[in-house]
């Protein structure tokens, strides 16, 4: 699925888009990364939303705002709340400033946590 900008006529897939958000979440202190599905959703099997890596994209019904969700991994002893936050801030901010889609709204799920040793 590609997703089409009007105004310039350039089309952006779908997979640059998770890519953006994928390191946008990444950039945030405190998260490991995006949350791997061991399986695929069933919901997701009929769904029209694209799902990859734990991030998943839509629009909204009139096709002008796009709409993110995203399973993250956070290092043991971060506060989540705040993390999240960030995390939904980030996303936001890297998608409609690297393509000229506006975020209608980001969904983030702490969907593990994770000890993170550190090398010495």
């Amino acid at each position: 699925m590609e997703m089409n900008n009007e105004k310039e006529n350039i089309q952006i897939s779908n997979d640059a888009i998770i890519t953006i958000v994928t390191t946008a979440a990444k950039e945030v202190e405190g998260v490991v990364g995006i949350h791997q599905q061991l399986e695929p959703n069933i919901k997701s099997m009929f769904s029209k939303k694209k799902v990859m890596s734990g991030v998943e994209t839509s629009f909204n019904e009139d096709n002008s705002k796009i709409n993110i969700d995203c399973a993250i991994t956070v290092e043991y002893g971060y506060e989540l709340t705040p993390v999240g936050i960030k995390v939904q801030e980030k996303i936001k901010e890297a998608v409609e400033n690297m393509t000229s889609f506006e975020v209608n709204k980001v969904n983030v799920k702490v969907a593990n946590v994770k000890e993170v040793t550190k090398e010495k």
